[in-house]
């Protein structure tokens, strides 16, 4: 419910942050990540069929218990997964963004990299870092959310396998639990590569762009140039975060890793004692 009130609220951002969008490079996404989001929204469905199957309940109670269970399942993991994706394949198309205008910077000749082509460069990242500014704005909420669920979800499914241990269970909620854990662990390493890729593509675009205008001093030699670099170096570092708590880095895959392996390694050494 945190999730789809957030978003409600930033439903006019998102419309411009869109339609800013929409034009180049294409808002796209790929057969593998279509195929992904469906499998990830059906499996829990299939797992409530298969229990209210095998429950041997009156008309009314199963009937009551399948109403809340289809609640429950629409509002985690399958509309979860729904803004996983979109916030993902935002910041996609922002890094597609970034990285043709980078190319168009390595391709473009030292001697044609004038005064006047550096002001268009630097015009056009700043369209880029607005539709990032209102990426983070629309965002900021419903991706710590995101993060904060699928990162409980995986502390609880991954104390749920070790705590079972040897003790027998329904094979089929041990299924559960593992995609449960799977989708969560998908869904929170796809929000970190994603909006972490940012700050990446950003670095590179200042890198081609400090090089290109370091060519074009040594072929011209023209020091009065240099404000141009100087304004592109100090635009943001394109870094999102959730509310300002969460920043969302690609090396922040590895702590999320090694939290999870310390929780791991903490739960089994005191389900030994």
């Amino acid at each position: 419910m945190a999730l789809w009130y957030a978003m409600r609220r930033k439903r006019q951002s998102l419309s411009l942050l869109l339609c800013r969008l929409r034009k180049s490079p294409p808002f796209t996404h790929s057969r593998l990540q279509t195929f992904i989001l469906l499998f990830a929204c059906t499996v829990p469905m299939m797992f409530e069929i298969i229990a209210r199957i095998n429950r041997a309940q009156t008309l009314t109670w199963h009937v009551l218990f399948s109403v809340l269970s289809w609640l429950q399942i629409i509002m985690y993991p399958m509309w979860t997964n729904l803004i996983v994706l979109t916030y993902g394949l935002l910041c996609q198309t922002i890094c597609k963004q970034l990285n043709l205008l980078k190319t168009h910077i390595e391709k473009c000749p030292p001697h044609e990299f004038t005064i006047l082509m550096q002001s268009d460069l630097v015009r056009r990242e700043l369209k880029i870092n607005l539709s990032v500014q209102l990426l983070q704005k629309v965002f900021s909420v419903p991706s710590f959310f995101m993060a904060c669920s699928h990162f409980c979800t995986c502390i609880t499914a991954l104390g749920a396998f070790i705590l079972i241990g040897n003790s027998e269970i329904n094979f089929m909620v041990v299924i559960q639990i593992g995609f449960m854990f799977v989708n969560a662990c998908g869904g929170l390493l796809y929000c970190l590569w994603m909006a972490g890729g940012l700050p990446t593509e950003a670095a590179k675009l200042k890198e081609a762009y400090s090089r290109k205008l370091q060519q074009k001093r040594l072929l011209v030699g023209k020091a009065g140039e240099a404000c141009f670099q100087k304004k592109l170096v100090e635009i943001s570092s394109y870094v999102l975060s959730g509310c300002n708590i969460i920043s969302f880095y690609r090396s922040s895959i590895l702590a999320f890793a090694g939290t999870i392996l310390s929780y791991a390694i903490l739960l089994i050494n005191s389900h030994q004692i």
